[in-house]
């Protein structure tokens, strides 16, 4: 089973410092590169991972404050410089494609491939791609906010081989016709039906940001039974009122969600600049939910439907 692959470029908020850039999340499939915010010094970090300029990139913005979005024309602008000819697919709150558009425009800068901007009006919005499913989802914040879903297509379960023996069938060019979910007419005129000789379907995995806001019904109804939860995490549970009044997260708020979600991984970030050692928050929110990790830049995770590790990417940063 191919393994998708969670990169974290930024993990800081509102300041960025140098082991914890501003936010930026990069996930790349099979088929598809996808970031997940853009703090300023995102293009650096992006090509020193190895992700790949020209490959396909679907952009996705949660809200329009600066730490989360300063980093996208200069991303766009490099990758023209570096020869990109793809078309980039961005989607975000209202007032991203004036900002985009705007700022390249102010600083001269023609793109050597387009861009299509998408807003988001509605308080879900799904997006389809050939194997994967993007959801939308508005949630609380001081300004727009969108978390986001993103649903690998379920693959075809395993091939029932001991029933199409008995029918002559052997591996070949009909197994594949099945696994594809196509109907196979036998030379005898007998036709197999996919669902007739598939096991159930194998499940994709699910990952879901947070972008930033505090716990909220929507956010855990988006989250059920998700794969991975990339959570914000910007205060410890002391400073729930700093978070209350800035509609942001603490360490237990987003364990909670997880739990309630009933997530299999949370990963904690958006950490706020003042917490030098980590370490604190990671054991606040493991009493509540023990498969709890905090993120830091460097990190990448790889992870399928039957397991998961963690490795680093480049500079080991330690909490």
């Amino acid at each position: 089973m191919k393994l998708i692959e969670i990169f974290f470029l930024g993990t800081s908020s509102g300041i960025p410092s140098k082991n914890a850039p501003l936010p930026s999340i990069a996930i790349r499939t099979s088929k598809y590169n996808i970031l997940l915010d853009c703090g300023e010094g995102t293009q650096e970090r992006y090509i020193k991972a190895g992700l790949g300029v020209n490959r396909p990139l679907i952009v996705l913005i949660s809200h329009m404050h600066g730490d989360h979005i300063y980093g996208l024309p200069g991303l766009l602008h490099t990758f023209s410089l570096l020869g990109r000819k793809k078309k980039i697919k961005i989607i975000g709150p209202r007032g991203l494609k004036d900002f985009i558009l705007t700022t390249l425009h102010s600083g001269g800068q023609k793109l050597e491939y387009d861009l299509d901007i998408v807003e988001l009006t509605q308080n879900e919005e799904t997006v389809l791609l050939d194997n994967l499913t993007i959801i939308a989802k508005i949630t609380p914040h001081s300004v727009e906010n969108y978390a986001y879903k993103l649903q690998e297509k379920d693959k075809p379960g395993k091939v029932m081989m001991d029933k199409l023996r008995k029918l002559g069938v052997r591996s070949g060019p009909l197994i594949g016709k099945l696994k594809r979910g196509i109907p196979v007419k036998l030379p005898s005129g007998l036709i197999l039906r996919p669902e007739e000789y598939l096991g159930p379907p194998i499940p994709g995995i699910s990952i879901v940001y947070s972008g930033d806001t505090p716990p909220n019904p929507g956010l855990i109804s988006l989250s059920k039974n998700v794969d991975v939860l990339i959570h914000e995490s910007t205060f410890s549970s002391d400073l729930v009122r700093n978070a209350q009044i800035s509609k942001h997260s603490t360490t237990i708020d987003a364990a909670n969600v997880a739990l309630l979600s009933n997530a299999k991984i949370l990963i904690l970030t958006h950490i706020s600049p003042r917490y030098r050692d980590k370490l604190p928050l990671l054991e606040e929110a493991r009493k509540i939910f023990p498969l709890t990790f905090i993120a830091k830049k460097g990190l990448r995770i790889k992870i399928s439907k039957k397991s998961f590790y963690i490795t680093y990417y480049f500079d080991l940063i330690s909490l």
